[in-house]
Formats: structure tokens, sequence, C-alpha cells
């Protein structure tokens, strides 16, 4: 399996299991064992979170923020700043999230999702 590096503070290359990729896109390939292990471990963000800032924050914690690609709302590996799904392939398509959540706020410079300005919600 062909790994990225994330580099830490040490300056050392850490490998994760989030990162590996196909070699022509920077879109992640996850084998079905990883996707099953991925779900697990961002469910209870996604499907706890009552706001785009709750989600956005606990998935910081976990390493993860996301991003808008080829219209669809990827979860993307902070450290590589690699796509590794779209969130629809966890169970959790944007309108789900957005009959949930409202709409996110999406940068137009990164289409990241981001937090919303203070005093919106």
């Amino acid at each position: 399996m062909n790994r990225s590096d994330e580099k830490f503070g040490d300056g050392q290359a850490q490998h994760t299991i989030w990162s590996a990729s196909h070699p022509q896109s920077g879109e992640t390939h996850l084998d079905p064992e990883t996707a099953i292990l991925l779900r697990c471990h961002v469910h209870a963000e996604f499907a706890s979170s009552a706001s785009w800032v709750s989600l956005l924050d606990n998935l910081a914690d976990k390493g993860f923020h996301l991003e808008f690609q080829d219209e669809r709302l990827m979860l993307i590996n902070s450290a590589t700043d690699r796509a590794v799904c779209a969130c629809r392939d966890l169970g959790f398509d944007l309108e789900e999230l957005t009959g949930r959540m409202g709409k996110p706020r999406v940068a137009a410079n990164t289409r990241k999702v981001v937090l919303p300005l203070p005093g919106y919600s």
C-alpha cells in the first residue's frame, strides 16, 4: 500500500491508516476493512452533532476536516490535506446533514467547511 508521509513537530514522517492514496489522484483509497474502521472512528461525531460547530470541532480533535470536492462533501485528513472519502460513504449524506444542522458555511477560496462567523449559527 502506498503511504503518504505526515510530518509532526519532530520532523519525523508518520504514517496513519488513513494516508494511503491512489497514485493518479489525491483521493484516498480505502479497502472495506479500513472503511469500516473509519466509520467506527468518526460515527459518533456525525451522528450526535447538532451543529456544524460541534461536528467540525469533534472532527478536528480526531485529525479531520470537511471540504467540498467535485460537489461532494469529503472527509479530509488534516495532516496530509488529502481526501479520505466522501461523507456519504460513511453513511452521512449532505442532505441528511443539512436537514439536521442547516447549510454549512464554506470558504470560497478553499471549499473547506468552516465555522460560522461570530453571532451566526
